[in-house]
């Protein structure tokens, strides 16, 4: 390609990849721990008996002799494995959520469940990017940010292709860190690229999609939108009718809709009009085998047990919901089992790794260029860089460590705040920008060469916490944690892993600082004498602190 075309090219890669890394990098990162959003739940929260599926109907009966609360809707969440079941509802009046269960001797007792709102602060600082505040807002700020992120995926590929066979996995490895780090940052680029296709297209669509819908629905289809793609509501039922009927016990729904689909995996059974003769079950759940979300339904008479309708099931739906339950489960990875989730946490974290070191590469190549022009003072003083490379910096290194510090913590600290603060969702979420928001302003106010170890450390520090935890639940039983052992073990292992890896990053960007330039933003002062030709990424990124 001529040198014009390449130079334009790279500067549009730079400048939207610099726009929207930081956001893409709370997103990506955060989105790859909602990858294991059940386990997490689990880990967060206290073991609470549930009912056996066989005697459902019985607490069912119960509750809707004793609480006309629940007469609208209850919802029966099946547990996992053969596991115990719950029941709860909505109050009406009140809207808050309760659980019922019986005590020995057969009393029904109820209370709100103990839930620990962490896996859906998580999801709610994955979908925001990081933006507090308004849901709208922040919503149509990703979907411009997923448009510049997608032009930035085009002209990276565009500038890779030439060269695309020959770099594609030569890790180049050196004096020439930067040379290095460039293998890396287009290789996982080039791995995940329909990944990263994929996800920029979804995102303008769930921020975008409802305007252009209802846009199109009044300028083109007079308002028939609904009709022609038969968008209808699931959980719409018939009136009640008054006369009080018993209905079938969940295993007997179970049974007549694994006939119809034998692949679908229910989750919760929501009873609409219990124990009216026209009571409805919704029964919803996932097809690991197919692309389904995990809001895939069916329904069935709660009395009867007839099949009212399965289109919400993967593959007996219309062209139209097929669509969307599968634009939806290919977003979230919500369809092949544990092999795609995993998959998905890896390409999450190579993400948040493709925009921290493009915006490292970015700093660099300044630098590079200052110093090929003879700018005056290039090569003594750091002074000498850009006030946009060292904000950059800054904000780079605050933004990263302090996002994975943030998270850490706020999971770390999920079974120490179990049953001792009553908004445990505003906790967890405060924790969060409580952490990554002072980072971010000690990276600015240190500036990023003095910053960068101390928020790697903190970032592995709080990360350490979450496996000390359950430790400390494990061997210190009088504190009134838990430990669920097996079932969530994975969490503790992974963050143990994460741990570790930070911490052997914080010492090797320790090391690796001493022998930084002079001209460099990453140079910290500490040194005399006159600088010696290297590079930021040869210093400070030699053990890669990700």
């Amino acid at each position: 390609m001529k040198a014009a075309i390449i130079r334009l090219y790279k500067a549009v890669h730079s400048w939207t990849g610099l726009i929207c890394g930081l956001l893409l990098f709370v997103a990506f990162y955060a989105g790859a721990i909602t990858m294991f959003k059940e386990p997490l739940a689990a880990w967060a929260q206290p073991l609470r008996a549930g009912v056996a599926l066989r005697q459902a109907p019985r607490l069912i009966d119960q509750v809707l002799a004793e609480r006309p609360d629940a007469a609208d809707e209850l919802t029966l969440e099946l547990g996992t494995d053969g596991g115990d079941a719950r029941l709860g509802w909505h109050d009406p009046d009140s809207g808050e959520f309760f659980e019922a269960s019986r005590t020995a001797a057969g009393a029904l007792a109820v209370a709100p469940p103990p839930d620990s709102y962490l896996a859906r602060s998580i999801d709610l600082i994955h979908r925001a990017g990081g933006i507090p505040g308004d849901r709208d807002f922040s919503l149509y700020v990703m979907g411009a940010v997923a448009l510049l992120y997608f032009l930035a995926i085009v002209s990276g590929l565009i500038l890779i292709l030439p060269r695309l066979a020959r770099d594609l996995f030569a890790l180049r490895a050196g004096r020439n860190r930067k040379r290095m780090w460039l293998d890396a940052h287009n290789a996982i680029g080039v791995v995940g690229l329909p990944f990263h296709v994929f996800i920029a297209v979804s995102v303008v669509i769930f921020a975008f999609g409802e305007p252009i819908l209802n846009l199109q629905d009044r300028l083109v289809y007079d308002g028939r939108l609904d009709r022609i793609a038969q968008i209808g509501d699931p959980f719409a039922a018939a009136e009640p009718s008054g006369v009080k009927a018993p209905m079938l016990p969940p295993g007997q729904l179970l049974a007549r809709l694994r006939a119809a689909s034998p692949g679908f995996e229910a989750q919760r059974i929501v009873y609409i009009m219990p124990g009216d003769r026209n009571a409805v079950a919704m029964i919803g759940g996932r097809d690991p085998a197919q692309l389904s979300t995990g809001i895939a339904y069916a329904r069935l008479g709660a009395v009867d047990g007839e099949i009212q309708d399965l289109s919400g099931l993967p593959g007996h739906g219309n062209a139209w919901n097929a669509w969307a339950s599968g634009f939806t489960a290919l977003h979230f990875g919500t369809f092949g089992g544990a092999p795609v989730r995993w998959a998905y946490f890896l390409l999450g974290l190579g993400g948040a790794f493709l925009f921290y070191s493009g915006n490292l590469l970015w700093i660099e190549s300044r630098r590079r260029r200052a110093r090929r022009a003879g700018a005056a003072g290039a090569v003594q003083n750091r002074a000498a860089q850009s006030r946009a490379a060292r904000a950059m910096a800054s904000a780079t290194v605050g933004t990263a460590f302090g996002c994975i510090a943030g998270l850490s913590l706020s999971i770390a600290a999920a079974k120490w705040l179990h049953g001792h603060v009553a908004d445990l969702a505003s906790w967890h979420v405060g924790l969060y920008y409580g952490v990554f928001l002072p980072a971010l302003a000690w990276a600015f106010a240190r500036g990023a060469a003095r910053s960068v170890v101390g928020l790697i450390a903190a970032a592995a520090f709080a990360t350490a916490l979450i496996p000390l935890a359950s430790l400390a639940a494990a061997f210190v039983p009088a504190l009134g944690l838990w430990n669920h052992g097996g079932a969530t073990l994975g969490v503790d292992l992974i963050a143990a892993a994460g741990a570790l890896a930070l911490g052997w990053a914080a010492l090797r960007t320790r090391r690796g600082l001493a022998s930084i330039p002079r001209d460099s933003l990453w140079f910290a002062g500490r040194r005399p004498g006159p600088a010696t030709p290297s590079s930021v990424i040869d210093a400070c990124t030699r053990p890669a602190p990700i």
